[in-house]
This record gives C-alpha cells, sequence and structure tokens, in this order.
C-alpha cells in the first residue's frame, strides 16, 4: 500500500476530498487504458493517479 502525504497534494488541491475524487476518477481512467494496453506499467491505478496529483499533472473544474 502507498502512503501519501497531505502536504505533497495541498499545494496543488485545497481539499483531500477534491483530491481522492480526483484520483478516483483518474484511476478509472488508467484502469480503461491499462485494459487497452496503451499504458504498461507494475503500479496499480490507484498509485499511479495519486502521484499525478502529486505532482500536479491533473487539473479540475468544479461544476456549479
Amino acid at each position: 500500500m502507498s502512503y501519501v502525504k497531505w502536504d505533497g497534494i495541498r499545494h496543488n488541491v485545497d481539499s483531500i476530498y477534491k483530491a481522492t475524487i480526483i484520483a478516483a476518477q483518474r484511476a478509472v481512467e488508467i484502469a480503461e487504458a491499462m485494459a487497452n494496453q496503451t499504458i504498461v506499467s507494475s503500479q496499480k491505478p490507484t498509485t499511479l493517479a495519486i502521484r499525478e496529483v502529486e505532482q500536479g499533472k491533473l487539473s479540475y473544474k468544479l461544476l456549479k
């Protein structure tokens, strides 16, 4: 299991709940890409998604 420090995510996303939703949605996209063999990795989709959130590779837009 991967341990994630909130400090690593806080500068990219202002809420842990938003970060969780963003990472979960990205993990689904990664899992689908892995099934189609578009992405090849030994890491789990959730780990890859969390790392992308930490690195600031993902952006989000709030809907009203």
